[in-house]
């Protein structure tokens, strides 16, 4: 886990009134987290995302999109609290 907080589901669809699929879902945060590939690139796609994404915001979720074209690192150091900090380099 190299220090980081492993998640409590993979493919998780926290909601029926919502059809969106977290990639993966953090229970005690109420955490969504999708990973965006190059097919979220586009604009049809990325306005169906935002749609149901703010769907699942206004219930209470926070939501996480981890995008393919930015580092991960970066990504995931910005939510400690859902990750956790990851192992220290030496």
């Amino acid at each position: 886990d190299n220090g980081y907080s492993l998640p409590d589901a993979a493919q998780y669809r926290p909601s029926d009134r919502v059809c969106a699929q977290a990639d993966y879902y953090y229970g005690q945060q109420r955490a969504c987290i999708f990973v965006d590939g190059s097919s979220h690139d586009f604009a049809a796609r990325q306005s169906r995302d935002a749609a149901e994404r703010s769907e699942l915001e206004d219930m209470g979720y926070q939501v996480i999109a981890i995008r393919h074209n930015t580092d991960i690192g970066q990504q995931v150091s910005k939510f400690p609290s859902i990750f956790g900090a990851g192992a220290k380099q030496r």
